[in-house]
């Protein structure tokens, strides 16, 4: 057992980084946690922990990934919001609660629209909004240590007048003239430690860092030091146990940390000192408390926004010539057609350059297209999971084309087909084929100029996969083992002979498991890999954790699942093609001199 539990963090040093973070954060944030509990304020600290998206939204538009930009972006957003909320409480008779609200949804819906802004950004912003724990570096650690000890010293100066406040509020107005500036300095804590455990976790998890382990706490003590100490003790052994039952298991971190304190919740609840079974042998027969739940339902809005969106296409439409209406699902497809229809096609890319169709979330303006499109193609294999939604939305008519259909798929470990068939030259010509043959279907009279393209370019693809054979023969097999941040290259590399690691799966939808990482660094070793990449739509941030860890260099950026800008270096399927290649034959190369 103490093997099991000590061995990840011996091992690896991403592990003990995501551990003194986790600790980092415990320290500030479950005290924290116990004065907004005491003060009724759990579910406010909830809405400022995603108060916090516009202005880390608006920091990563500017500066990327910046530690110091997201940092500053999230203190900016989350104090405007907790500041001004409070303000407008203690000037207007308007509850706390409500003020907060109200705050909140505003800050909310900015953060989205911002977000929207962004949307042909290189990494998804998801992947930053939820946190990457096991990507805690240097500089991050600093970051959490300076807050963690800013937030204790702070609390030890403000402790009587926050006692104070969560006791009778009202007496320390009538006493003293610091009651506001306790009140606000407070807040000012609390955003500060949600910015820490963003970082880490994500805005959805930093707050149950802060709250799961307070409320706990007053299970188990009744003096407000002892519950402190509690608190603190639970948010450090659930993040212990949880960064370990996501090692062995191969969960993702953050939301296994914040179940493993919830798992210490509901055992508290029941056995703790104050818990059910306690009351119950104290107070036989006494009723428990009820909880007050409410629920907040998304209304299906699609339909009525697309019907406005469709409006207005039709008018505008009506001026148009008339051409064949292709919508194609993202940016590779989106190529083909391109070359293929020439000036007979109006094509719509859903998910353009650099975009990433895995977390893709449509549009009401995307229904509408498709409402209109004579002819839609889609890749298939399980890569648009969003699409059938869309379709009903939209309510659309148009011929449909799997472009992967009739090609035999690769399977992960667990059979799930991979759907980034076009990395294999062959597969390419099998779906310009059948490209052509949906827009012959809609387009008879066109068809002559669709099957001329269609074999124009499926020649230049056949001389393409030639010359790029070629330069990756050049290379020794045995040195073929490059490293990248998902499993979207399986396909090239059986067609070239190369072999590609990834931390995470199929999709970019879910974030790597301390287990993956620690696999990928064991065969890194094991395997001798010679180069490792980052991709135009992944978080960078674990694929450099893992160059850290294993002292392998970047070779530079693949395009996977997205073309990149027009004025990229992969703005078309063929130049993707020669880009990747060339990327990756110049990094082994660049490893081993002379091949």
């Amino acid at each position: 057992m103490f093997d099991w539990c000590v061995e990840p963090f011996l091992h690896y040093g991403f592990m003990r980084h995501a551990l003194a973070g986790c600790l980092l954060i415990a320290i500030g944030g479950a005290p924290v946690g116990v004065f907004l509990t005491l003060r009724h304020m759990s579910l406010v600290g909830d809405a400022m922990a995603h108060a916090l998206l516009p202005g880390v939204a608006t920091a990563y538009l500017i500066a990327g990934l910046s530690l110091s930009a997201l940092t500053l972006g999230g203190i900016v957003g989350g104090t405007v919001v907790a500041l001004g909320s409070s303000l407008v409480t203690r000037r207007l008779s308007i509850a706390e609660a409500e003020s907060f609200a109200a705050f909140y949804l505003i800050a909310l819906a900015s953060g989205v629209l911002i977000m929207s802004l962004g949307g042909s950004s290189n990494v998804d912003l998801n992947h930053v909004l939820f946190g990457s724990v096991l990507a805690i570096d240097q500089p991050m650690l600093q970051l959490m240590f300076a807050i963690a000890t800013a937030t204790v010293l702070a609390l030890a100066l403000l402790y009587r007048p926050l006692v104070l406040e969560c006791v009778d509020a009202q007496f320390l107005r009538t006493v003293s003239n610091l009651s506001p500036v306790v009140h606000h300095l407070f807040l000012v804590l609390v955003v500060v430690n949600l910015v820490a455990g963003f970082q880490a976790l994500g805005t959805l998890m930093a707050i149950g860092l802060m709250i799961l382990p307070a409320v706990t706490a007053r299970l188990w003590a009744q003096r407000l030091e002892s519950i402190i100490a509690v608190a603190v003790a639970i948010a450090m052994g659930g993040s212990g146990i949880g960064l370990v039952v996501s090692y062995h298991l191969g969960t993702p971190s953050g939301p296994t940390i914040v179940l493993a304190i919830g798992a210490v919740h509901l055992f508290s609840l029941v056995f703790a000192t104050r818990g059910l079974l306690a009351r119950r042998l104290q107070e036989a027969g006494s009723s428990m408390t009820r909880h007050a739940r409410r629920s907040m339902i998304r209304l299906p809005v699609l339909f009525l926004a697309a019907s406005l969106a469709t409006a207005s296409h039709d008018t505008e439409a009506a001026a148009e010539t008339h051409a064949v209406d292709v919508v194609a699902t993202f940016s590779v497809l989106g190529d083909w057609v391109r070359v293929i229809g020439g000036d007979r096609v109006s094509l719509s890319t859903l998910v353009g350059p650099d975009s990433d169709a895995h977390v893709y979330e449509p549009s009401p303006a995307d229904a509408a297209r498709l409402a209109h499109a004579d002819l839609l193609i889609v890749n298939g294999l399980g890569f648009e999971g969003w699409l059938d939604r869309l379709i009903r939305a939209s309510g659309t008519h148009a011929h449909q084309v799997v472009a992967s259909d009739g090609i035999q798929p690769r399977r992960n470990a667990r059979g799930t087909p991979d759907p980034h068939a076009w990395h294999d030259i062959d597969n390419a010509i099998h779906y310009v084929g059948q490209i052509e043959a949906g827009l012959c279907k809609v387009d008879a009279e066109g068809c002559p100029l669709y099957k001329s393209n269609a074999q124009a370019y499926v020649d230049e693809l056949r001389s393409l996969d030639a010359q790029l054979k070629a330069q990756v023969n050049r290379i020794p097999i045995s040195q073929r083992v490059v490293v990248t941040p998902h499993d979207a290259f399986e396909y090239l590399g059986a067609a070239f002979g190369i072999r590609f690691l990834a931390p995470l799966g199929l999709s970019t939808e879910s974030d790597a498991s301390a287990l993956d990482i620690a696999a990928i660094v064991e065969s890194i070793r094991g395997l001798n890999a010679n180069a490792l990449f980052i991709e135009n739509i992944a978080d960078p941030r674990v694929i450099e954790q893992i160059a850290r860890e294993s002292n392998l260099p970047s070779g530079g950026t693949l395009y996977g699942d997205a073309l990149s800008s027009s004025n990229g270096p992969a703005p078309t399927y063929v130049a993707m093609m020669r880009h990747n290649v060339a990327t990756i034959v110049a990094a082994l190369s660049a490893r081993h001199p002379g091949t």
